[in-house]
C-alpha cells in the first residue's frame, strides 16, 4: 500500500518539471539574439509505476524530467554547409574581380590605355605632316612612354594584388588550424559531460557555429556517431566519435586535430608570378594539401585568383629525342611567343615526376611559329624513368581553368610582344634624321639594365652554350630556326619592364620615320627624300587599327577585348553570390523554423507552464488541508 503521503511526491515532481521547463523557456528567451543558438526544450515522461498490492495493481508515480533538448535538424546543417561553401567561393570572387576591373578602367578622371594608346597615334598621325619636327618627334617618345608607364604600372598592381592574395591564404591556413583545435576542445569537452548523463546542448551549439564558419572557407563533411560499450553493443556510454573531413581527408577526429601549415615554393607556375607563393601541406606527414580537388570555398577562390591561367600553361609530349640532362617537349600547346608563359627556371612535370630545370629554349618554323621546347635539367634524370615518361604528357606550372591574375598579366604581355615587335620591326626597316638605320623604339628594363631584342641574331652563343642557328628539315626541305637563347626573344618583354629606347627618348633625331631603301639601279647608296619623309607613318599607322596584333584583332581593340573577360567575370561573381545569399537566406529560414526562438511562443509557454505549476501547487495546499484533517482532526 502506497503511503498516505505519496500524493505530496507525485506533486513535487510536477513542481520540478514545470520549473525545469520555466527555467528553460527563460534560457531561451535570454537568448534569442546569441548566435548559432539553438532553442531548447524540456523532455517529460511519466515515472514507473508503483506496485501497491491493491486490486488496482499499482499507482502512478508522477512525472519525471528525462532531459533538455537542442531542437536541431542536421538535414539544414547539412543545406547550409553545402551552400555557404559556394556562397564563401564567390563572395570572394566579387571582393577581389572587382579590383582587377579597376586596374583597368579608362576614363578622364583615370586615364587608360585606350586614352594614352589613341593620344600616341594622334602624336605619330600629326608627325606624318612634318616629320623632321624634332619636337613632334619627342611628342611620339613621351606618349610612349606613358604608355609604357601605363603598363608597368598595372603589371605592379597585378603583382600587389597577387602578393595580398597569397598573404590571406597565409591567414586563412591559420583560421582553419585555429578553428579545427577549437572543434576538437569542444569534442572533449562535450564527451566528458555526455559520459556523465549531462547534455552539453551549448557546447553542442558552439561546435555547429564553428562549422558554420569553416564550411564558407572549405568543403566539410561531418559524421558523428555514438560509442558503444564494447562488451554490452546495446548500451551507448555517452560519447560521441565526432569526425570532420576535407577533401576526404580527416581534419578532425574527436578529440584530436591534424594541422596544416604554408609554405613559400620555390618555383613558379607562370613567368610573372611573384617569388614566395604559398603552397599548403599536411604537418603531420608533409604531404601536400590538394588544394586543386577543392570544390568551392574561400580557400579556393584564392588560390584561382592567385593561380588562374585559363589553362594556358605549356603541355605537350615528351619528344623521344630528349636526354638525361635535358627534357624536349613536342606538339606545345603554346606556339606563340607572345603567348610564352614559362618561368625562366623552374620545374617540368612529366609522368608524374617533377624535374627542375635551370634554363629553357625553344625551335620555331620559318614562320616563327614554336615547335619544340628544350629544357636544361640541373639535375640529370634516371635513365629507366626517361624511357618509361618519353612520349607521355608533360607541363609546366599547372592548368587553372579561371581568368586569375596570371591570366591578365599573360595577356598585357602578349598584346606588348605582338605590337612591340611589330612597331620594332618597321623602325629597323627605316632611317632616322642622321640618314642611320633606325632602331628598336621600344625596349626591356630589367636588373641588367636596358636590353634590346631582336628575333634574327644567328650564329651567336649565351652562357650556356646555346647557339642560334638556322637548320634545313632534312624531310621537308623547309628552313627551320633554332632559338636556344630565349634572352633575344621577345619572351623576355613584360608588362613590367616593356620602355622606350632610352637614347630615342633622349635624342628624338633617332626616331626612324622614313624608310631605308636602295636605289633603283640596286646599289646600296640611300634614297634621298629630305627630313620631312614620312614613308614610314603609314606602316606605323596600320597598327593602330589595320592589323591584326592580338587576339585576331587591332590594337586598339585590346582594351575592350580584354575589359570583356574582366566584365563577364566580375558580374558572374556577383550574380552567383547574391543567387546562393539568397538560397543562404531561405535555409536560414529555414532552420531558423526549427532552431529558433520565437519570442511569442516563448512568452506563451511561459503562461501556460506557470499554470501547470500553479495547478501542482494547488494540489499540494489540497493535500496540506487532507493532512490537516487527518492529523489534527482524527482522534486515536
Amino acid at each position: 500500500m502506497s503511503s498516505q503521503f505519496f500524493g505530496l511526491e507525485i506533486s513535487h515532481t510536477g513542481l520540478n518539471a514545470f520549473q525545469a521547463k520555466i527555467n528553460t523557456t527563460a534560457n531561451n528567451v535570454s537568448n534569442v539574439d546569441t548566435k548559432g543558438y539553438s532553442k531548447q526544450s524540456v523532455n517529460l515522461g511519466t515515472q514507473s509505476a508503483l506496485r501497491v498490492y491493491q486490486r488496482y495493481g499499482s499507482t502512478s508515480a508522477g512525472v519525471e524530467t528525462k532531459e533538455v533538448v537542442r531542437s536541431r535538424d542536421e538535414y539544414y546543417d547539412q543545406k547550409y554547409w553545402a551552400n555557404q561553401t559556394k556562397y564563401g567561393y564567390y563572395q570572394k570572387m566579387n571582393y577581389y574581380m572587382p579590383q582587377i576591373q579597376e586596374y583597368f578602367v579608362d576614363n578622364s578622371a583615370n586615364p587608360g590605355f585606350s586614352t594614352l594608346f589613341a593620344k600616341l597615334y594622334n602624336e605619330i598621325d600629326s608627325l606624318s605632316n612634318s616629320a623632321g619636327d624634332i619636337s613632334k618627334r619627342q611628342a611620339v617618345s613621351s606618349d610612349a612612354k606613358k604608355l609604357t608607364d601605363y603598363f608597368n604600372s598595372t603589371a605592379v598592381n597585378l603583382e600587389n594584388l597577387q602578393e595580398t592574395v597569397n598573404d590571406e591564404i597565409k591567414t586563412t591556413v591559420d583560421n582553419i588550424n585555429n578553428i579545427s583545435q577549437k572543434i576538437a576542445l569542444l569534442n572533449k569537452e562535450i564527451n566528458t559531460i555526455e559520459t556523465n548523463g549531462g547534455k552539453a546542448n551549448e557546447l553542442r551549439d558552439s561546435r555547429d557555429l564553428l562549422v558554420d564558419e569553416l564550411s564558407e572557407i572549405v568543403p566539410v563533411e561531418v559524421e558523428e556517431e555514438k560509442v558503444t560499450d564494447p562488451k554490452h553493443p546495446d548500451m551507448y556510454t555517452g560519447a560521441t566519435t565526432y569526425t570532420l573531413k576535407v577533401n576526404g581527408n580527416l581534419l578532425v577526429d574527436t578529440e584530436r586535430y591534424n594541422e596544416i601549415y604554408a609554405t613559400s615554393r620555390s618555383e613558379k607556375n607562370n613567368q610573372s608570378d611573384i617569388d614566395g607563393l604559398y603552397e599548403i601541406r599536411w604537418k603531420k606527414t608533409g604531404d601536400t594539401f590538394n588544394t586543386n580537388a577543392l570544390s568551392s570555398g574561400t580557400l579556393k577562390a584564392l588560390f584561382t585568383l592567385r593561380d588562374g591561367n585559363d589553362e594556358e600553361n605549356l603541355r605537350g609530349k615528351l619528344d623521344s629525342s630528349s636526354t638525361a640532362d635535358e627534357l624536349i617537349i613536342s606538339s606545345p600547346s603554346i606556339t606563340g611567343i607572345d603567348k610564352m608563359n614559362v618561368p625562366a627556371t623552374g620545374y617540368i612535370t612529366v609522368n608524374n615526376i617533377k624535374q627542375e630545370y635551370t634554363s629553357f629554349s625553344f625551335e620555331t618554323d620559318a614562320e616563327g611559329n614554336v615547335t619544340s621546347y628544350h629544357f636544361k635539367l640541373k639535375f640529370p634524370m634516371n635513365q629507366g624513368k626517361l624511357s618509361a615518361a618519353k612520349g607521355m604528357t608533360a607541363s609546366i606550372g599547372e592548368s587553372v581553368n579561371y581568368k586569375g591574375i596570371p591570366y591578365y598579366q599573360a595577356q598585357l604581355n602578349g598584346f606588348l610582344r605582338s605590337f612591340t615587335k611589330k612597331f620594332n620591326d618597321i623602325e629597323l626597316t627605316g632611317r632616322d634624321l642622321n640618314g642611320d638605320h633606325g632602331q628598336e623604339f621600344f625596349t626591356v628594363q630589367d636588373t641588367d639594365g636596358e636590353q634590346k631584342l631582336n628575333y634574327d641574331v644567328t650564329a651567336s652563343a649565351d652562357d650556356s652554350g646555346y647557339e642560334d642557328k638556322t637548320t634545313v628539315d632534312a624531310n621537308t626541305g623547309e628552313a627551320r630556326r633554332t632559338v636556344l637563347s630565349t634572352d633575344k626573344s621577345y619572351y623576355r618583354m613584360t608588362a613590367k619592364n616593356v620602355t622606350v629606347n632610352s637614347m630615342v627618348d633622349k635624342s628624338p633625331a633617332l626616331f626612324a620615320a622614313t624608310k631605308y631603301e636602295t636605289t633603283d639601279d640596286g646599289s646600296n647608296a640611300d634614297k634621298n627624300e629630305g627630313v620631312d619623309s614620312y614613308s614610314l607613318m603609314d606602316e606605323l599607322k596600320a597598327l593602330e587599327s589595320k592589323e591584326k596584333v592580338y587576339r585576331d584583332g587591332a590594337a586598339d581593340d585590346f582594351l575592350k577585348v580584354l575589359y570583356s573577360d574582366i566584365t563577364v567575370d566580375t558580374q558572374e561573381a556577383e550574380v552567383f553570390k547574391k543567387n546562393y545569399a539568397s538560397i543562404k537566406s531561405e535555409i536560414v529560414k529555414q532552420r531558423q523554423s526549427v532552431s529558433g526562438v520565437d519570442e511569442d511562443e516563448e512568452a506563451l509557454d511561459l503562461v501556460k507552464f506557470l499554470n501547470a505549476y500553479a495547478l501542482n501547487s494547488k494540489v499540494i495546499s489540497t493535500l496540506t488541508e487532507m493532512y490537516d484533517r487527518l492529523i489534527l482532526n482524527t482522534g486515536v
